[in-house]
């Protein structure tokens, strides 16, 4: 009797403890996942001066998918970004500047707003650097299935940044 007593204890034991292990394994996968497909909608490109970084800029795609739905209902919504600016020299110019500017497809940013540390959409940006400043950056829509940011600063140069609404393998690639 006693035996079959502790068995069952250990066992209401055991099982408890595996639901609590299972919710945070899901929660931790949920987390992943969005972070995944945020990672897969983000470039980065670097601007130097003699081997040294000077301007770093990062960018995540947010709304592909968003976008392509509203083209098939007629509707246009505006492209938008999460970009991170980190410079070297120390001096944040930001991007609405006159020594750097950022465009989609030739066309300036129509909004761009300031991120605090502690914003929602920074939590889930696979490339976030304490030594950035980041914005929203929101651009009339393309109906380009890929496109490209270009980012440049007037002193070290500019750089391409391309994006795709659908996963780009799927766009470069010849059907099997």
């Amino acid at each position: 009797m006693k035996t079959k007593l502790l068995i069952l204890l250990l066992m209401a034991l055991y099982s408890g403890c595996g639901s609590d292990n299972e919710k945070m394994m899901h929660k931790t996968f949920e987390t992943n996942i969005q972070t995944n497909t945020t990672l897969q909608k983000s470039e980065k490109i670097r601007l130097y001066e003699k081997d040294e970084v000077k301007v770093m800029l990062t960018a995540t795609y947010l709304n592909g998918e968003r976008s392509l739905a509203a083209e098939e209902t007629g509707q246009k919504i505006g492209e938008e970004f999460v970009v991170g600016v980190y410079e070297a020299d120390g001096i944040a110019l930001g991007l609405a500047s006159k020594e750097q500017n950022l465009t989609l497809e030739g066309k300036l940013p129509v909004k761009i707003k300031e991120l605090l540390r502690n914003d929602p959409l920074l939590e889930h940006i696979p490339i976030v650097s304490i030594w950035s400043s980041f914005y929203l950056v929101s651009f009339p829509h393309t109906s380009k299935s890929m496109f490209d940011l270009i980012f440049e600063n007037y002193q070290y140069g500019k750089g391409r940044l391309g994006f795709a609404k659908k996963a780009k393998f799927l766009l470069t690639h010849p059907t099997y």
